[in-house]
């Protein structure tokens, strides 16, 4: 049972975000940034999570490369043997009541090229126990929105690319461990739009990241990571099945999407847009 916590090793975290990539940003990215500073930090205790939930399996497992004892206010939310199996050396702990802290997150460090870049380096040292063979194309697909078909035959285009040696897989089913598993090893990594992208931090120096998108639309936060980090990046604008949804569908020409990906293998470029 826990008594007592020394008040200058806590980070109180109220933040509650969408996706991964503003977990990231929000939270891993600004407890490097405190860490670097030279603050002890030991315990971090969360205000919302969710055992149920991807982006919170993905979040603590993220954080516990920085964090000895992570913290929630809810018991049952540390019952998930299977998420805490894949935390190296860590533990989720329970704290009925929460504790105060001097040590306030104040996200701004998304665009500090120096600190994201080392914070990534760090990272990638920490899951040096993963597979590195450098080499193969990998596509991650949606289930739920933004799922990938292809236009001609309206089928799901993992049909189509796993005939091309394109390893397929969705996101959903696979826990963060796994997640920076496949990730890891990519020469291509294609994905639509979406927080799925994030894990592009994983993968090889050389690494091809590649995003399914509408057209029309701004430039995207991965399209922005990947320049910070001086990685080659390819937008693919598509078309979308059914017009004006908050997150359609997207449809795609494989053959012309897997022509314009080994082209580029070999290629020095490094952003292009292109519509397809």
């Amino acid at each position: 049972m826990i008594t007592y916590i020394p008040k200058n090793t806590i980070v109180y975290n109220e933040n509650d975000y969408v996706d991964i990539f503003r977990y990231f940003g929000m939270d891993v990215l600004e407890i490097f940034k405190l860490k670097s500073q030279n603050e002890n930090i030991d315990h971090l205790y969360l205000k919302h999570y969710d055992h149920n939930s991807q982006k919170d399996h993905w979040r603590v497992f993220v954080l516990s490369f920085f964090i000895n004892n992570i913290y929630v206010s809810n018991k049952k939310d540390i019952t998930n043997n299977y998420l805490l199996s894949h935390i190296p050396k860590k533990m989720l702990l329970y704290l009925p009541c929460p504790l105060k802290s001097n040590i306030n997150i104040i996200p701004e460090s998304i665009n500090d090229k120096e600190l994201l870049t080392s914070c990534i380096e760090f990272i990638n040292y920490k899951i040096l126990f993963l597979p590195t063979t450098y080499g193969g194309i990998k596509f991650i697909n949606r289930k739920h929105n933004r799922t990938v078909y292809d236009y001609e035959s309206k089928e799901l285009l993992e049909h189509h690319l796993i005939k091309h040696d394109v390893e397929c897989r969705y996101f959903e089913d696979m826990i963060p461990f796994r997640q920076i598993e496949f990730c890891r090893n990519a020469s291509v990594l294609i994905s639509p739009h979406g927080a799925g992208l994030t894990n592009l931090i994983f993968t090889h120096p050389n690494c091809i990241i590649c995003e399914i998108h509408l057209k029309n639309q701004p430039e995207t936060n991965y399209s922005k990571l990947c320049k910070t980090l001086n990685k080659k990046y390819i937008r693919f604008d598509v078309e979308d099945i059914v017009p004006n949804v908050k997150h359609p569908n997207y449809l795609i020409l494989h053959k012309r999407l897997l022509r314009i990906v080994h082209a580029h293998l070999h290629q020095n470029v490094d952003h292009l847009h292109i519509n397809i």
